[in-house]
């Protein structure tokens, strides 16, 4: 009884696992575009009238990056680390519930709001390339895929969230009870631009193999794959050319650049 009650209680509150936004107040807001000199606050509305808000630094007039965060990702933090990324102009915008961007989060929201937001800004442009990291890696993938993006680095991919899940809670019945899919194994098919990996060999949270699962799985071949020793789920990011090698790799990679 007591084991069917928990199970219950996990499938309707999984989306409590599954996500975790913060918000900031306007102030944050505008403190944050103060941070980077060519920052500007954005924001979008969406078809059912959501607005999903972020910033943008402009940098180029040629080239848009897009970056999709992880489940506890608010991306605030993020405008200061762009700073390798000065030939792209980067667009950073929260996902619904996180940051100043209204709504609940949720899977099928994340795609479409990334192909609205795409939508709106990306025309302006020569050539795009998507970032995305965890979570956010299935949702590059499916922009990338649906959209015609140009180059995509991904950081911490997994092929399936029941996969990272099963091997997380392998007591539990988690393709049964997860109504999430995050598919990025699925999602990637048909993506054939310049593909970076990079995950951590410590990773106890989307482990190595599932990232390799997600390469196996895909048609493709990824032109560079730079596994991190000693790092994990979420310190990728202290290793001195984590944002510098993904650079590099879309600044040798861009069409648009001599």
């Amino acid at each position: 009884m007591l084991a069917g009650v928990l199970l219950l209680l996990i499938y309707w509150f999984q989306d409590r696992l599954v996500f975790f936004p913060s918000t900031i107040d306007e102030t944050q807001g505008d403190q944050t575009a103060s941070v980077q000199e060519d920052a500007e606050r954005v924001s979008y509305v969406m078809e059912d009238g959501t607005t999903v808000a972020g910033w943008k630094l402009n940098r180029s007039d040629e080239r848009l990056l897009i970056y999709y965060g992880g489940n506890g990702q608010e991306l605030s933090g993020q405008v200061r680390d762009m700073d390798d990324f000065d030939d792209w102009s980067v667009l950073l915008v929260n996902y619904r519930g996180y940051g100043l961007s209204e709504g609940d989060p949720g899977e099928d929201v994340l795609y479409s709001d990334a192909l609205e937001v795409y939508d709106q800004v990306a025309e302006e442009y020569c050539e795009t390339a998507v970032i995305g990291r965890s979570i956010g890696t299935a949702v590059a993938a499916n922009t990338a895929v649906e959209r015609d993006v140009d180059q995509m680095v991904l950081i911490s991919p997994f092929d399936s969230l029941a996969a990272v899940g099963s091997e997380a809670y392998p007591f539990l019945p988690v393709e049964t009870l997860l109504r999430f899919e995050f598919d990025t194994a699925s999602r990637i098919q048909g993506w054939d631009g310049p593909l970076m990996v990079v995950y951590g060999e410590d990773d106890a949270i989307v482990q190595p193999e599932r990232t390799r699962a997600l390469l196996e799985a895909w048609d493709g071949e990824a032109d560079e794959v730079r596994s991190m020793p000693g790092r994990g789920h979420n310190d990728l990011q202290l290793e001195p050319d984590f944002y510098s090698a993904m650079a590099d790799f879309l600044r040798e990679r861009s069409t648009t650049m001599e």
